[in-house]
C-alpha cells in the first residue's frame, strides 16, 4: 500500500499510547532480539520485525536479518497490519491488490510475503507489530499465525512489563522526594512527617509490583503486600529478619540452579552499582517456582554512601518459560553441529561447471551434504551453526572437505567452495588454502546481507588472491547485498542468480539486466556464470546473448567424483588487474 498513510478512528490516542510506552529509539534489547529470531525460525523465514508504528515513521525495536532499523511510514506494509484486529497476511505481494504498488513490493526489495500480528495494549491501541517477511511467496498455516500470535503477546508483555517497572521507579522517586522534603522540615512540623508516612503506605499498598526498601544495615524496612506474595512469605514474615536467610538459600538463578553469590539487592547497597533485570527463581511448591525480574536502585545520601535500596519486583515466569525453551533450542543445535564438526560428517558433491557453447568441463562447485533428515536443505544446516556461532567453523569444515577431493578433480578443473565474508576473514580457512595449487580453487561468495567493514574483507581477499586463489560473487541481480559485493571486491567471477535465468526465454527485462551484467563484467575483466540453466529455451536464450559459462541440472547434476567425461578442458586466463588474477 502506498501513497498517504491510513489512519484508525483514534490516531491522536494511538500514537499517545506509543508515547506512553517510551519505547522509542531505545537501544537494542536481548528479550526482543530472541522474539525475532525465534520467529524467524519457527516460520521459516529470513526477516522477523518488531516495530512500532510511529507518526511519520516506522521504527524497528528489533529487526533480525535485516539491517535497517526504521522505514517511512508511507511504504510500510506495519502501518496497514495496525488497522486490523488480527494477523494481517500477503501470500504473495506480487499479485495482492493491496500491496501492488507498494515500493517495497514493485522496487528493489522485491518483498514477496508478509504476515504481521498487531501488538496490542491493554486500552485497545494497535502501538505497531511483530512480522515475519520473504522475498519469496509462501502460505502460512493457522498453527503458524496462531505461533506469530503467541510471540507478539510475548512482546506486549514485555512492554507492559517495562512500563510497569517505570511507574514503580517513578512512584518511588517521588516517594522519595516527597520524603527528602517532610524531612527537612520535620523538626518544624511533626504533622507533615505523619503526613509523609501515610503517603508511603498508601504508595506501597497499591502498587501493582512487589516494592521493598532495604536499609543501609541491609534489613527490610518497607515492603508492599505485593512483594510478600511475590516471595511466598506472608507480609510479617519479610519483615522479619530471621527469614531472610532461608529466602536466599532457596533463590534460583536464571538457568535454574542454585544461586550463588550476594543477591542483587546486597549487590547495589554494598557497591552502589544498580541492579536491573536480574532473573530469580522462587521455589514456590503449591504453584511450581516462581520466577520474578529484581531490579534494585541504589540511593546515596551527600557524602556518597548508599542510605537505602529500593527493589521493585515483577513476575516473569511466562517470560522465562519462553527463554528456556530458546536456551534448550540453542543448545540441541550447538550440539548437533558440534558432533557433525567432531565426526567429519561433512559430504561433499560437486556440480559441473561447463563452457554453454561446447558443453566442456572448466570447474565444478563443491556442495555440502548432512548426514539425517533429507528435509533438512544444506543451508539449513549452516543457518544453525550461524545462529550458534559455528557458521565459519562449518564453513571451513566444509572446504576442507572439498580440498580432500581437489586432487580427484582433472588438473585443469576449477574447484568453486562457497563462503561467507565471516569466513573468508577466519584464520583456519586461510591455512587451509595455503597449501593448494595457484589457481586452482575460487572462493564463491555467498552472503546476500550488508557487510559491516569491507576494508578487513578486502584485505583478507588480497592476501588469498597473492597465493593464486580466485574470487567469485554469487546470487548477482538477487539484491543490493550481492551488487555491493561486486562493486566493492572487483570478482574474477560474476554468477547470475537462478532467478535471472529462470524465465529469461520469455522476460525482455531479465535479458536486458543480463546483457548490462555482461558489459560490466567486461569493463571490470570478470567472466560471467548463469547458475540455475534447467531448460534448453533458457540455454538457448543464454548462448545468444553472449554468456560462455552455465550451471544447472541441465548440464550436470550434482554428483560425487569422478565427474563425466568432457572432451576437453578450459583454463582461465589473465585480467587486465595483473598477473596474479586470473580469470575464465
Amino acid at each position: 500500500m502506498s501513497g498517504e498513510c491510513e489512519n484508525g478512528p483514534d490516531e491522536a490516542g494511538r500514537i499517545a499510547a506509543v508515547r506512553r510506552y517510551d519505547v522509542l529509539d531505545s537501544p537494542p534489547d536481548g528479550a526482543f532480539e530472541r522474539v525475532t529470531a525465534l520467529a524467524a525460525r519457527l516460520l521459516d523465514v529470513p526477516i522477523a520485525i518488531v516495530s512500532i508504528v510511529d507518526a511519520d515513521r516506522i521504527w524497528f525495536k528489533s529487526h533480525h536479518g535485516l539491517d535497517a532499523t526504521q522505514i517511512d511510514r508511507s511504504p510500510g506494509l506495519c502501518a496497514s497490519a495496525i488497522l486490523h484486529d488480527g494477523p494481517w497476511v500477503l501470500a504473495d505481494a506480487s499479485t495482492d491488490a493491496r500491496a501492488l504498488s507498494n515500493p517495497l513490493v514493485a522496487g528493489e526489495f522485491g518483498l514477496r510475503f508478509y504476515a504481521g500480528v498487531p501488538l496490542t495494549t491493554h486500552d485497545g491501541f494497535n502501538l505497531g507489530t511483530l512480522c515475519v517477511i520473504d522475498r519469496e511467496p509462501r502460505e502460512t498455516t493457522d498453527d503458524q499465525l496462531a505461533t506469530l500470535a503467541d510471540l507478539a503477546a510475548l512482546v506486549m508483555d514485555e512492554l507492559e512489563l517495562r512500563l510497569s517497572s517505570r511507574k514503580a521507579v517513578g512512584l518511588e522517586a517521588e516517594l522519595r522526594r516527597a520524603a527528602e522534603d517532610m524531612v527537612a522540615t520535620m523538626r518544624r512540623n511533626r504533622k507533615r512527617m505523619e503526613g509523609l508516612e501515610r503517603i508511603q503506605g498508601r504508595l506501597l499498598e497499591h502498587m501493582p509490583d512487589g516494592v521493598v526498601m532495604w536499609g543501609g544495615d541491609g534489613q527490610i524496612v518497607a515492603a508492599n503486600p505485593a512483594a510478600a506474595a511475590l516471595l511466598g512469605l506472608s507480609h510479617g514474615e519479610l519483615l522479619d529478619p530471621s527469614s531472610l536467610a532461608p529466602l536466599r538459600a532457596r533463590l534460583l538463578a536464571q538457568d535454574g540452579r542454585r544461586w550463588k553469590g550476594a543477591t542483587p539487592p546486597v549487590v547495589a547497597l554494598h557497591t552502589g552499582v544498580s541492579q536491573r533485570d536480574q532473573i530469580v527463581g522462587v521455589p514456590n511448591p503449591p504453584g511450581g517456582t516462581r520466577w520474578l525480574s529484581m531490579s534494585s536502585i541504589a540511593h546515596r545520601n551527600r557524602e556518597g554512601t548508599v542510605d537505602y535500596v529500593v527493589t521493585s519486583l515483577s513476575d516473569v515466569t511466562a517470560r522465562h518459560a519462553a527463554w528456556l525453551a530458546v536456551a534448550g533450542e540453542h543448545k540441541e543445535k550447538r550440539g548437533r553441529v558440534q558432533n557433525i564438526l567432531r565426526t567429519g560428517a561433512v559430504k561433499m558433491v560437486f556440480q559441473p561447471i561447463v563452457a554453454l557453447d561446447t558443453g566442456r568441463i572448466f570447474g565444478a562447485e563443491a556442495l555440502a551434504r548432512f548426514p539425517g533428515r533429507r528435509d533438512k536443505v544444506p543451508d539449513a544446516w549452516f543457518a544453525e551453526a550461524a545462529d550458534v556461532n559455528l557458521g565459519a567453523e562449518l564453513e571451513v569444515a566444509a572446504v576442507r572437505a572439498a580440498l580432500c577431493e581437489l586432487d580427484r578433480l582433472p588438473a585443469e578443473t576449477y574447484l568453486f567452495v562457497n563462503v561467507s565474508p565471516a569466513c573468508v576473514t577466519s584464520a583456519e580457512l586461510h591455512r587451509l588454502l595455503a597449501g593448494v595449487p595457484a589457481g586452482r580453487v575460487v572462493l564463491e561468495l555467498t552472503e546476500h546481507t550488508l557487510v559491516p567493514n569491507y576494508e578487513e574483507l578486502e584485505q583478507s581477499l588480497s592476501d588469498l588472491r597473492a597465493g593464486g586463489v580466485l574470487v567469485a560473487v554469487d546470487d548477482a541481480g538477487a539484491g543490493f547485498a550481492s551488487m555491493q559485493h561486486i562493486l566493492n571486491l572487483r570478482p574474477d567471477v560474476i554468477k547470475l542468480d537462478h532467478a535471472l535465468t529462470h524465465g529469461i526465454e520469455e522476460d525482455p527485462a531479465r535479458r536486458a539486466l543480463v546483457s548490462a551484467l555482461l558489459k560490466f563484467g567486461t569493463e571490470i575483466g570478470a567472466d560471467i556464470l548463469a547458475e540455475g540453466v534447467e531448460t534448453e529455451a533458457q540455454l538457448a536464450s543464454l548462448r545468444v546473448l553472449g554468456v560462455r559459462y552455465g550451471q544447472g541440472y541441465l548440464l550436470g547434476e550434482p554428483t560425487a567424483l569422478p565427474l563425466p567425461p568432457s572432451s576437453s578442458r578450459g583454463r582461465l586466463r589473465p585480467t587486465r588487474r595483473g598477473a596474479g588474477a586470473l580469470r575464465f
